[in-house]
């Protein structure tokens, strides 16, 4: 959620984005820091102006919690008038040790040479295993 909206805290106005919003508090970023227990207005759609306190600060982040919590409805609204902000794509399958393996395995261009002389060799022995066959039994019927 990525929601600008217009904080007060004293005199001073600030503004400030919206990044999480809940029924009991919200993310709020903004660039002049805000201090752990200070009370502020936000002014939400839907429910208008809404007291919260600064409960930890973060950077620029400040997590807040609402003094009296807002209605899902309002939580719908700021949702639906924030603009989409589409999620970061995952990256792609790059693949791993044993991708790399059965790939490596699969048939190749030039692995045909392979299987004929693999084919030969083994008709070749089967030939001289068939002779030997033979002459073991010819000598002895």
């Amino acid at each position: 959620m990525r929601l600008d909206v217009h904080a007060v805290a004293g005199e001073a106005g600030v503004s400030a984005t919206i990044r999480n919003l809940s029924e009991t508090g919200l993310l709020l970023e903004t660039d002049p820091p805000l201090a752990v227990g200070d009370i502020f207005q936000i002014d939400l759609p839907l429910v208008g102006e809404q007291p919260a306190e600064i409960m930890w600060v973060e950077g620029r982040g400040h997590g807040c919690r609402f003094l009296d919590p807002i209605p899902k409805s309002a939580v719908s609204a700021a949702a639906l008038l924030a603009p989409f902000e589409e999620e970061p794509q995952e990256r792609a399958y790059e693949g791993g040790v044993i991708d790399e393996f059965f790939d490596n395995t699969l048939p190749q261009p030039g692995d045909r040479i392979w299987y004929a002389a693999n084919a030969a060799i083994f008709l070749l022995v089967l030939a001289a295993f068939a002779f030997v066959l033979g002459m073991v039994f010819s000598a002895t019927g």
